[in-house]
């Protein structure tokens, strides 16, 4: 008991509480280690002993559990940290919602969709009666890079989504 109590830098009456309170069977050679470990473990309370594990410089239950709160800490600040960097990126336009940019590609697309959808209804008028191949291919052309230049401008898709 004692030398367990020294390993994980408690006192013998915290292990002697622990085996109670497990309700540990016991024979000549005392209770059985394992048993025993894993009793304290469950038992003892690591923040009330870990002022005793910080002086020995051992690692036991106490500082295992010292060194978990600290971790647990350092990922928390760490988390922060990261927030602060997104926020911030927000702030000068690095990133965006993704909801904005979908509604906007949503939009976009959709854009797109009648700007082609109407391209026939605007054509038909100006090719009405011509026979001449060549022009009616210039006319096609010249209405696909108009709806094309339209869709294209770079400064509509980023006011949308910037706003």
């Amino acid at each position: 008991m004692n030398a367990l109590a020294n390993e994980l830098g408690i006192s013998p009456n915290t292990v002697k509480a622990a085996a109670v309170a497990a309700d540990l069977p016991h024979g000549r050679g005392g209770f059985n280690e394992d048993n025993l470990r894993a009793a304290v473990e469950d038992f003892a309370d690591p923040a009330r002993i870990a002022g005793h594990a910080a002086s020995s410089g051992k690692t036991t239950l106490a500082t295992t559990s010292t060194n978990t709160l600290a971790n647990a800490r350092a990922r928390a600040e760490e988390a922060r940290a990261d927030k602060l960097e997104l926020e911030h990126r927000v702030r000068v336009g690095e990133l965006v919602e993704r909801e904005a940019v979908t509604n906007v590609a949503t939009d976009l697309i959709a854009a797109v969709r009648t700007s082609l959808l109407s391209l026939g209804y605007r054509i038909a008028p100006l090719i009405t009666g011509s026979t001449d191949p060549q022009a009616i291919a210039g006319i096609i052309n010249e209405q696909i890079r108009t709806a094309l230049r339209e869709l294209a401008d770079p400064d509509r898709f980023l006011d949308e989504v910037l706003s």
